[in-house]
């Protein structure tokens, strides 16, 4: 079974998320050294059946995430369903150390009165 299309359509039978998964795996100049990754997700399949995988997939595509290592993960913990909490972005106001910005406004100068000269 060396034949990527081949392996591709394998994959699609099992989910059009598993086959889009697939056919991301192997888009690379060398295909053929991506193959063995293929098969471990064909593996998984097997092992945990097309629903979890087809939804680890899912997952893994929104958040353009191309490792199988991720999928293998999301299934032994049981999280193929959640979706992650993305972190905040940088420079949000919500961060630990925000300070409000009142903080760096400059004092106002008291006013000056004229002086008198002193005679």
């Amino acid at each position: 079974m060396r034949d990527l299309t081949k392996l591709i359509a394998a994959a699609a039978n099992h989910g059009e998320n598993v086959g889009i998964y697939a056919e991301r795996l192997l888009d690379d100049p060398l295909p053929w050294t991506r193959m063995r990754s293929l098969y471990r997700l064909l593996g998984l399949v097997r092992r945990y059946g097309p629903g979890p995988v087809e939804a680890a997939c899912s997952t893994s595509l929104d958040l353009d995430v191309v490792s199988v290592t991720k999928i293998a993960a999301m299934l032994e913990r049981a999280c193929e369903t959640t979706k992650p909490v993305l972190p905040a972005i940088a420079g949000s106001p919500t961060g630990r150390f925000t300070r409000d910005p009142g903080e760096f406004a400059l004092a106002a100068a008291p006013p000056s009165s004229p002086s008198s000269p002193a005679a």
